[in-house]
């Protein structure tokens, strides 16, 4: 689209701006109430009702959003072939380009940017809509201090069906829950997962994994143990890290139980005196951060500034206690966190900080986290779930580009066959349709259509499935 292009005879393009989960967004004028704005444009077939509805979904769901930490909805409608939605322009810049430009962020800053994200992640969970794309590209500085959670582009309201299935993979693969990786159907703890990852990004300047190709991140979520804050991040407080962790279970069930526990176990982080001085926000993006120096907030309501008429005696006390809590302090993790542009590392005769990105062979399990049990489940009905979670992995398989299209639909008809075959508890046939599923997935490596990863990704599902049967 270009710009000075108007849609609905009253928004005009001004600029592009970025690209969300379902379109393009540009920067534009309200021409009725002359204020910026931001426009979420995306194009659909005549046919494509299944896209126009998710689209329309969108709007609703983060229309129905009223919180200083969501973006704001004007207006939505169709012009032609095109659907849109205006929001209020943000000033920016994104996370993602503040951690880029910064490196790994002051714990405080981070630990006031979390509890932003989580309390506009509750009050969305709490009408039922979960975001499944949380990433520090959707998460924009408004210009005041704070954060706004942006792009509810494929955001799901959890009593809706048939717009975004089980299978479908919707999200981003450094962000990806192992749940949303596997295909099956997501909550609230999807969401949850994607912060513990944010919260990693900010604290430590890279994701839980990281790589070069989206299936191999994918499959890491997947597969392999996420490292602890602290085995890069020797200094972080160890309630920080310990929250960190547990957001980035595998297991949806050991991860904290909604957003809203989230922000409070947060903001009592916030209270320890090392946490509680994260700084405006806005400010972080344009003084500058040296090793000497991090910026700080001004007190705020007015809140007064130390006296400097100390006694040379309130000196001598305010040392000693200084003496006392660095010793306190040091029984508990080490020193205060470096400069923000420092590269927090402990001296290598005392710790070896692993790799950032791809974890060792030792860290990979190798197979996908089963789906959790389901109280009373049979064998059979245990199977068919199993049967599912290799639907699921092929679905992701194809998503991220580890297999061509026609082969994951070939692989799906198959799968198909040995349901059916499960389904009649008829134990030949269904050997001989796992059999032929095995086959067919080596033929698919051996001809290039199936990628190493991805068929590692598929033989675990498989694998989990014949233990079942």
């Amino acid at each position: 689209m270009e710009a000075g292009h108007i849609l609905a005879g009253r928004y005009v393009v001004d600029r592009a701006i970025g690209a969300g989960g379902m379109g393009q967004v540009f920067a534009g004028t309200d021409r009725v109430l002359q204020r910026a704005v931001a426009i979420k444009v995306c194009p659909f077939a005549p046919d494509d009702t299944v896209g126009f509805e998710r689209f329309r979904r969108e709007a609703q769901a983060a229309a129905s959003l009223s919180h200083p930490n969501v973006v704001l909805i004007h207006d939505a409608g169709a012009d032609g072939s095109l659907a849109y939605i205006v929001m209020e322009l943000l000033p920016g810049p994104d996370l993602a380009r503040h951690v880029a430009d910064r490196g790994a962020l002051p714990e405080a800053q981070a630990v006031t940017i979390a509890t932003q994200v989580a309390a506009g992640l509750a009050a969305a969970h709490e009408v039922g809509i979960v975001h499944r794309d949380i990433k520090p590209a959707n998460i924009v500085f408004d210009g005041s201090g704070s954060v706004r959670v942006v792009d509810f582009g494929i955001a799901r309201l959890e009593e809706a069906s048939g717009l975004t299935g089980a299978h479908t993979v919707l999200g981003s693969a450094p962000y990806l829950a192992p749940e949303q990786a596997a295909g099956r159907a997501v909550d609230a703890r999807a969401d949850l997962y994607a912060l513990g990852c944010v919260l990693m990004t900010m604290l430590t300047g890279h994701p839980p994994f990281d790589g070069d190709q989206a299936l191999a991140i994918a499959h890491q979520h997947l597969s392999a143990d996420p490292p602890r804050v602290s085995d890069r991040r020797p200094t972080v407080d160890p309630g920080l890290d310990r929250l960190v962790a547990e957001l980035l279970a595998k297991d949806p069930a050991a991860r904290p139980s909604s957003a809203r526990e989230v922000v409070e176990r947060l903001r009592r982080l916030a209270a320890i005196p090392r946490l509680s001085a994260a700084g405006d926000l806005a400010a972080t993006r344009v003084l500058p951060v040296t090793d000497a120096t991090v910026p700080m907030a001004t007190p705020r309501h007015g809140s007064p500034r130390p006296s400097r008429r100390s006694a040379w005696p309130v000196v001598a006390a305010l040392l000693l206690l200084a003496v006392v809590a660095g010793v306190f302090w040091l029984s508990w993790g080490g020193p205060d966190e470096p400069p923000a542009t420092a590269t927090a590392t402990a001296p290598t005769s005392q710790r070896s900080v692993p790799s950032p990105t791809t974890p060792t062979p030792t860290e990979v399990r190798g197979s996908e986290p089963p789906a959790p049990p389901v109280a009373g489940e049979g064998p059979r009905a245990a199977a068919a779930r199993a049967v599912e979670a290799v639907r699921g992995v092929i679905s992701t398989v194809e998503t991220f580009g580890g297999l061509e299209e026609k082969a994951a639909d070939d692989l799906g008809k198959r799968l198909d066959d040995l349901a059916k075959q499960l389904a009649r508890d008829n134990e030949d046939q269904l050997g001989k349709k796992f059999d032929d599923l095995e086959k067919r997935l080596e033929d698919l490596a051996d001809k290039g259509d199936l990628s190493e990863t991805g068929h590692d990704m598929i033989s675990a599902a498989l694998e989990a499935l014949e233990g079942l049967i």
